[in-house]
């Protein structure tokens, strides 16, 4: 059943956008299934690319089309022990293509990148879920400048080339500490070739550093910013708008420092009737899997949007970095993981 759903928003050409988008299109039962469908996946290779920096190229065991996806988009890698984290796809969407992600080994992160390094090597088989887009590219867009810092390139990398395919006005700033550290560098001079004088700027701390401030004040208003990097990177970046509006800047993170909301409420799952009570020292999260209550997630922070679950009555108390404000306003959905309820009740579609 799920596979058929898969192939059949496949072949419509819809797309696995939002996860509010599969709220509004699908009933319960699809959208149900559509959530918690993993598609299993063999890795066909893994190469090195930069410092530190492997690329995997994933394929359907089953020999069937992986679903379709947006520039910016990203699955979730499924690597056991209970351990699921977010990689961006690399390749713009094409039939029948293989996944592409990138990962760089990080010693000091959650221990997921350490963990795919040591254990995914060809021929490996594992499960992935539906690609999502929480940092859409707007195709319609006259001028595009895309920043990257770091591993960041990976979803800037699906951009440079669905923009470079649509022969769009576009820049690129890529920023590492130095030259080495850079991923997928060669695939980028070659994607720019004889335009790289004006199209592609390569920053390098010890050599050349990115001035976030200059570079976006040389663009006229009017251009679209999207920005994919560490967290100083991106702090700086929505603090850089000068005459540009706040609209015209996209970002996405890879992690967050949110403070996640207090319990202290009940929360209702609708489906059941059941009502579970979130102690002061759990989020949401914690106490609907207390209760055996399974949603999916990964990153735990409020930057991933795996725990994205419909709201049915009450006002949540958003804590995360991937609602906009509009969405936070409407009160129809929540990020499990950090969020909590402004309400002593909160109903969640569930």
């Amino acid at each position: 059943m799920g596979m058929q759903i898969l192939a059949k928003i496949q072949w419509t050409g819809l797309q696995f956008d939002s996860y509010s988008w599969v709220v509004r299109q699908w009933n319960e039962e699809s959208r149900e299934t559509l959530m918690t469908t993993l598609i299993p996946v063999i890795v066909e290779s893994c190469e090195e690319n930069g410092r530190d920096v492997r690329c995997y190229t994933l394929r359907s065991t089953a020999g069937e089309p992986l679903p379709s996806f947006t520039p910016g988009a990203h699955v979730d890698l499924h690597l056991g022990d209970g351990i699921i984290r977010s990689y961006s796809l690399l390749d713009p969407h094409a039939e029948d293509a293989p996944y592409r992600i990138a990962i760089k080994r990080q010693p000091g992160g959650r221990g997921g990148s350490v963990l795919a390094h040591e254990q995914l090597t060809k021929g490996e088989r594992i499960q992935i879920s539906a690609p999502r887009n929480n940092f859409v590219f707007d195709e319609q867009d006259e001028r595009v400048v895309l920043l990257a810092g770091g591993i960041g390139i990976t979803p800037i990398f699906s951009m440079l080339k669905r923009a470079q395919e649509l022969e769009m006005d576009w820049t690129l700033h890529y920023a590492v500490p130095t030259a080495s550290a850079a991923a997928l560098k060669a695939e980028i001079d070659d994607i720019v070739g004889q335009e790289a004088e004006h199209r592609f700027h390569f920053h390098c701390d010890d050599v050349r550093p990115l001035d976030l401030a200059a570079t976006i004040s040389a663009y006229p208003v009017g251009t679209r910013f999207y920005c994919c990097g560490p967290e100083g990177m991106l702090a700086a970046f929505h603090s850089k708008h000068g005459e540009h509006p706040a609209e015209n800047f996209r970002s996405e993170r890879f992690s967050a420092d949110v403070e996640k909301a207090a319990g202290g409420f009940t929360v209702i799952a609708a489906r059941s009737g059941a009502e579970i009570f979130v102690p002061e020292s759990k989020t949401i999260l914690d106490a609907l899997l207390d209760h055996g209550i399974e949603i999916p997630h990964s990153c735990c922070e409020g930057f991933c949007g795996t725990c994205r679950t419909p709201v049915l009555s009450g006002r949540p108390d958003h804590r995360d970095v991937i609602l906009s404000d509009a969405e936070k306003a409407a009160n129809d959905q929540i990020l499990v993981c950090c969020s909590g309820s402004l309400d002593s009740r909160l109903e969640l579609d569930i």
